[in-house]
């Protein structure tokens, strides 16, 4: 296997650079074009980094523990859960259910918790992304109302990257500290 580090971290990029875009673009179609780009790819930055902590995780419950390690991190802080819930998880979970189990564990774990402006930005961003990809507006894009003008879109992507930037950062370094190491092999 080949170690290929934090897909998560690409689709983050992905999002700051869709925003900046939607930045700079001097047409209101680039500007919703690009808006609506990074606010998907920040939502599906949050999800790659939720799915990788759930493996992580999953990879944790595969070892053998031993009495001797027991008292040491990481198992010391998943020694209590149940061994099946992230691996059912991670295939059948919405996206909330998940990304409230990574931040309970980064909370219970490292003791850190995202910020009250996270939680926000977090619940519009996602409806937004739900509207955006939602498959009756692809089928018949010229029929549906718009759901935003390009500037309120340009609001909801800088929502979308700070809120993608802030939850992988915290469970990137929350995990760290808990000694649970994230990371995405080419299978």
């Amino acid at each position: 296997m080949m170690w290929l580090g934090p897909a998560f971290k690409e689709l983050l990029d992905d999002a700051t650079t869709f925003n900046e875009q939607a930045n700079n673009a001097t047409t209101d179609r680039a500007k919703a074009r690009n808006s609506r780009a990074a606010i998907i790819f920040g939502v599906a930055a949050i999800e790659a980094c939720t799915n990788d902590a759930l493996a992580a995780i999953i990879d944790v419950f595969r070892e053998h523990w031993v009495a001797d390690v027991l008292h040491l991190p990481p198992y010391i802080y998943l020694d209590h859960l149940s061994r099946r819930r992230p691996a059912h998880m991670i295939r059948w979970s919405s996206l909330d259910v998940k990304v409230k189990y990574i931040l309970n564990r980064v909370r219970q774990g490292a003791g850190r918790a995202p910020s009250a402006a996270f939680s926000r930005n977090y619940s519009s961003v996602k409806k937004i992304r739900n509207r955006i990809g939602h498959m009756s507006s692809l089928a018949a894009p010229n029929h549906q109302p718009a759901i935003m003008n390009p500037n309120q879109l340009k609001h909801v992507a800088s929502m979308a990257v700070d809120a993608a930037a802030e939850y992988t950062e915290l469970v990137e370094e929350g995990f760290a500290e808990m000694d649970l190491a994230i990371r995405v092999f080419d299978a």
